[in-house]
């Protein structure tokens, strides 16, 4: 029996969502308001679209961890140059990714082939549900495909209903373009061209470095990441010693049935539509992650290129090479970009270039 709880959040899902997709038929989605950075960032891509050849999507491991200029240098090298791009952000969810993914495909790049997309949990995380970023990807389609992650979650039924509906919402949100307003006035009214000038310079810190974004002097120091920095410098031997238990951890007996294996399948299939290759990627990271090994073992994955295993990639899991528990630092970035080179470079054929 469902509580009176449950079921008032469930009529109210089904109302402004029957609502919101009639609305949707007479608005231009197209118009969805986003974040400042992102939208810098797809400027210089829509730039630069007809000279790509390989893409990389994903959060700020990717955004952190993949220095074009070296992935490229390396390909070079190897005798298959290729032009990548590296279209990652910080904080990207897997279900943004997919409706950015939709946006890059419907640009028609006349070169691109590839495309390397972080493998992650589709479930959002929600701190701050109303900005202008986390509203800016919900489209119709991406609501709907965010609603069956709420629905599969390992959650009781109360929370699950309150995370669809904070979808809807976002949802209706997007619709109206909700946020645009304040960000455009805070633009106009600026008394110096500090504000005004800072998609400028995201736009060309992507150009300089292919959508790379190193850490800045600043970030080492203060700040969220500078915390994260201090935390990181502090673990020492604890840190050494979850490492070298990965291997063990990501070997673990884990379920998909909470996992969003429709969302998975569909990504897959717009890049094969696309006429694009798709090889999904898991970072160096600290977290184990053995669902989304047991994905790739049931053949949901097409192909994984996985570089979480501390006895294989030691390096990438060097003090030297990190900036904190999450991220590599711009020298693990590079080394990293070699390395993913060189998988890349054995996974292509001259087949797969005439497919």
């Amino acid at each position: 029996m469902i509580g009176p709880g449950p079921l008032r959040i469930a009529l109210n899902i089904l109302v402004c969502l029957v609502s919101l997709l009639l609305v949707t038929t007479t608005l231009d989605t197209r118009l969805r308001s986003r974040d400042e950075m992102p939208d810098a960032k797809f400027e210089v891509y829509l730039e630069r679209k007809d000279e790509i050849d390989v893409l990389f999507f994903g959060s700020s491991r990717i955004y952190r961890g993949i220095v074009p200029e070296i992935f490229d240098g390396e390909l070079a090298r190897l005798g298959r140059p290729l032009t990548s791009f590296n279209l990652g952000q910080r904080g990207m969810r897997p279900h943004e990714t997919n409706e950015l993914l939709r946006r890059v495909f419907d640009t028609e790049p006349a070169r691109l082939r590839w495309i390397f997309v972080e493998l992650a949990d589709w479930l959002p995380v929600q701190h701050s549900p109303f900005t202008q970023r986390n509203v800016g990807w919900h489209d119709a389609r991406e609501t709907i495909s965010a609603l069956r992650t709420c629905w599969l979650q390992d959650a009781v039924l109360e929370q699950k209903l309150v995370d669809m509906r904070t979808h809807v919402q976002q949802f209706g949100s997007s619709l109206l373009s909700l946020g645009v307003a304040s960000e455009a006035l805070r633009g106009w009214l600026a008394t110096d061209d500090s504000m005004a000038s800072r998609p400028g310079e995201w736009a060309e810190l992507y150009r300089l470095h292919q959508g790379f974004a190193p850490f800045s002097p600043e970030e080492y120091k203060s700040g969220p990441a500078g915390l994260h920095r201090s935390e990181f410098l502090r673990s020492g031997d604890a840190y050494r010693r979850h490492v070298k238990r990965l291997p063990e951890l990501n070997a673990a007996e884990a379920s998909t049935e909470f996992y969003n294996l429709t969302a998975l399948r569909a990504q897959l299939e717009s890049a094969e539509a696309a006429g694009v290759h798709l090889s999904h990627l898991i970072m160096p990271s600290f977290e184990a992650v053995p669902v989304l090994h047991r994905l790739a073992e049931h053949g949901e994955v097409g192909h994984l290129a996985a570089f979480d295993d501390p006895d294989r990639y030691s390096a990438l899991y060097s003090a030297r090479h990190r900036f904190d528990f999450r991220h590599l630092n711009q020298k693990g970035a590079e080394r990293f970009s070699v390395l993913l080179a060189r998988s890349f470079a054995l996974q292509i054929s001259p087949a797969a270039d005439d497919d």
